[in-house]
């Protein structure tokens, strides 16, 4: 659905066809409306175009980032970096919460610098809970090497870490799945 400012939703349905014929139906003619914004399903070259920045996303960049807030804030801009080039378009799941970034680096990480191309993980992690209240996180997917010894993919451990750690312990008692592997070291 194109929207009067430019800004682009893409949607996509699965299912049976006439399943999602009437999803489709919905958006254009009841949804769009209704919304002021003016709607067309997607051309096979609109879609493979948007299939390949989702793919070049999760693929492209030495720093790739998942931002991860509750949908009534813009996870696609959260994160977003002007000083430092992307590496791809950033793709959002705003009904979901959920955006990925992807940038390159240019610089390597020392003890005295910060890890990344112009900018540090832990500022925008700073920036995401502070612009969200504390609900936002940035998950890191991906960073250099060097990196590694500087930043924690996973970031602050969150609230519910309690639940997390009590749910992993009643179902892996004896710590056998993949042991210190996700956040906190579980």
């Amino acid at each position: 659905v194109t929207l009067s400012n430019y800004d682009a939703l893409a949607i996509g349905f699965a299912g049976t066809r006439g399943g999602v014929d009437e999803q489709m139906s919905t958006v254009l003619n009841d949804i769009a409306p209704a919304a002021h914004a003016e709607g067309s399903e997607l051309s096979e070259l609109e879609r493979e175009s948007y299939e390949q920045r989702e793919r070049a996303v999760r693929r492209d960049g030495s720093w790739r980032l998942r931002v991860v807030a509750p949908p009534a804030y813009p996870v696609a801009r959260l994160a977003a970096d002007e000083t430092t080039a992307a590496a791809a378009v950033p793709i959002a799941y705003p009904l979901l919460g959920v955006a990925l970034h992807a940038y390159g680096a240019t610089a390597v990480p020392t003890d005295a610098a910060p890890p990344g191309p112009n900018w540090n993980v832990e500022a925008l992690r700073k920036r995401v809970a502070s612009a969200t209240a504390g609900s936002g996180r940035i998950v890191v997917h991906a960073m250099p090497d060097a990196a590694r010894d500087h930043v924690d993919a996973w970031g602050p451990l969150p609230p519910s870490f309690g639940l997390m750690r009590t749910l992993k312990e009643r179902f892996d008692p004896h710590g056998l799945c993949n042991p210190g592997r996700y956040l906190g070291g579980l």
